[in-house]
């Protein structure tokens, strides 16, 4: 069942059992007019009146004296009345009245008394047990609580049966129901701080007893019965407060939800505070009226919506919250935020002019941080934009390859024949990349020998000094790879290298001076001319999805 299911559920059970009570009181007041009339004539007579603008005294004295009934108006009740009746009984036209402008009469005997309707209290809501944040350190005498509107019967037990000291309470604070968070103080210190924290009282005893009644100050007592009356609000989700035009709620979990139209800004504060049962101090108070509508907002973020954009703020110092206008010192804080991905320099420039204004902000260089110093909201702000742009930039790795390339094709052939100087007495040579051999007369002569004797053919054989030599060779230019540096740099930036020297040349320039006599002045000028290999790039990579959710691949652009 969502939310709102369950919000609307609740509100028709509150309108059908208001309505309930409503009707029960209306049908037993029908019913007293109706036993009554038996003796009073007149509830049982016929009206015919029209009146606009009269007040319910004169409209009633006049319907009173018309049929002889016994009447009385509280003269408190201000309501002017615009109606006509015409053959209305007059025991109707009272309870329409009482209806009407939510009255109620009381009876005593023929005599009816018309007041203001007032509800009867409503019944307290059962306490319901919960698990104690209670420790004790008996090493250290130390104590530590963490109480939310928890019953104070329960908080004394739980405290004696850890420390094994006696903590008693009043009879009448049996039902009391007590907040508190205090971590690891001493014994002692702690009870006290919890009692002055819910308007109540302690002292120790010779005895090592330790007693918590309430507190008779006429001051704290006022204050402790608003804070009680607000913790049976919270407990119907809902507070009642004086402040028109002012709707606030609060859950089991300190979660708010405030509803103002046109309040003064220091009036919702003050309610709001004293509903979540928060300390503040004002410096200055807040000037002007805001409308506002926050729902299920924890008390600091309610604060940090409600003075966005005004010239206050509000700073926190030991669970006290110190609200005034921004250009106090007081209320300056100062923090240092560092970066993890990105380097300072150059970062303030990136950060909006509208979050920048009224907040001091310096480069730590050495810390690679930032030291923010300004109101609390800004710099929380300040540092949400610094955590969403200190993301990893990534660093491209570019590889370069320098080679050399040959574009040659080339053949070389031939054949040489002679006698004398014999190559050897086989056969030798380079068989592969070029063929280059030579053969000896023995092998000339053996293989002549294997054609001699078929058919007709002798070929004969050569003479001792008689060799040959055969060559054949075929070559292609290729590649030759001379280098395989490699460029680094960061996304988006440029990369550059340069292998290479520097020559210089001279210039020289003869100019012709004199009139009568004439000169040569040559002068001469080295400049410089770069003989080098120059590399550019710049590559972008960014992220783009594959198809499915929180899978990503990085893509390159050059």
């Amino acid at each position: 069942m969502s939310k709102l299911t369950k919000l609307f559920a609740v509100l028709s059970f509150c309108v059908i059992t208001l309505g309930s009570i409503a009707q029960d009181r209306f049908d037993e007041l029908k019913h007293t007019l109706d036993v009554l009339s038996a003796d009073v004539p007149g509830l049982n007579e016929q009206v015919e009146l029209s009146v606009s603008g009269v007040s319910l005294q004169e409209f009633m004295r006049g319907i009173a004296s018309a049929h002889n009934l016994n009447v009385s108006i509280n003269p408190s009740i201000k309501i002017n009345v615009v109606n006509n009746f015409s053959n209305a009984r007059v025991a109707d036209v009272l309870l329409f009245v009482c209806k009407q402008y939510d009255l109620d009469i009381n009876f005593i005997g023929s005599i009816m008394s018309f007041n203001k309707y007032v509800s009867p209290p409503a019944e307290p809501i059962a306490y319901k047990a919960k698990n104690l944040k209670i420790t004790y350190n008996n090493q250290t005498d130390f104590l530590s609580i963490d109480l939310k509107r928890d019953s104070l019967d329960l908080v004394v037990r739980e405290i004696t049966k850890l420390s094994f000291k006696n903590v008693v309470i009043a009879p009448e604070l049996e039902n009391e129901l007590v907040s508190g968070y205090i971590q690891n103080r001493p014994f002692a210190n702690t009870l006290e701080k919890l009692a002055f924290a819910n308007n109540l009282k302690i002292s120790s005893t010779d005895d090592n007893f330790f007693l918590i009644e309430k507190n008779t100050d006429a001051t704290t007592a006022n204050n402790s019965n608003s804070r009680n009356n607000s913790r049976t609000n919270k407990g119907n989700n809902r507070t009642a407060n004086k402040t028109q035009g002012l709707i606030l709620s609060i859950d089991d979990n300190d979660m708010l939800t405030v509803d103002a139209k046109d309040v003064s800004i220091a009036e919702i504060v003050d309610a709001v505070a004293t509903e979540a049962l928060k300390s503040y101090f004002l410096f200055s108070e807040p000037q002007g009226n805001t409308t506002l509508y926050i729902e299920n907002v924890s008390f600091d973020d309610f604060m940090t919506y409600l003075l966005n954009g005004s010239d206050y703020t509000y700073k926190v110092e030991e669970q006290v919250y110190l609200i005034g206008e921004r250009k106090l010192e007081r209320l300056r804080t100062t923090k240092m935020v560092q970066l993890q991905n990105r380097t300072v320099e150059s970062i303030i420039d990136y950060i909006p002019a509208e979050l920048k204004t009224g907040v001091d902000i310096k480069e730590f260089l050495e810390m690679n941080s930032l030291v923010l110093s300004g109101s609390t909201p800004q710099i929380i702000e300040i540092e949400k934009f610094i955590r969403e742009v200190d993301l990893v930039v990534p660093v491209i790795l570019i590889d370069v390859m320098v080679l050399d390339v040959s574009n040659t094709n080339s053949l070389s052939t031939g054949l040489k024949i002679g006698v004398g100087n014999r190559p050897g007495t086989e056969g030798e040579g380079t068989l592969y990349p070029g063929l280059d051999f030579g053969v000896s007369t023995g092998a000339i002569n053996d293989l002549l020998g294997l054609f001699n004797g078929y058919g007709i053919i002798n070929l004969g054989q050569v003479v001792p000094d008689f060799y040959v030599q055969i060559n054949a060779l075929e070559s292609e230019g290729l590649l030759n790879k001379k280098s395989t540096p490699k460029l680094a740099t960061l996304n988006g930036h440029e990369a550059s290298m340069s292998i290479g020297e520097t020559e210089y040349y001279a210039e020289t320039s003869s100019n012709i001076v004199g009139n009568q006599t004439i000169g040569v002045s040559n002068s001469i000028i080295y400049k410089s001319q770069n003989a080098d290999l120059s590399i550019k790039n710049q590559t972008h990579c960014f992220w783009r999805s594959t198809g499915n959710y929180g899978d990503y691949s990085r893509a390159f652009r050059f």
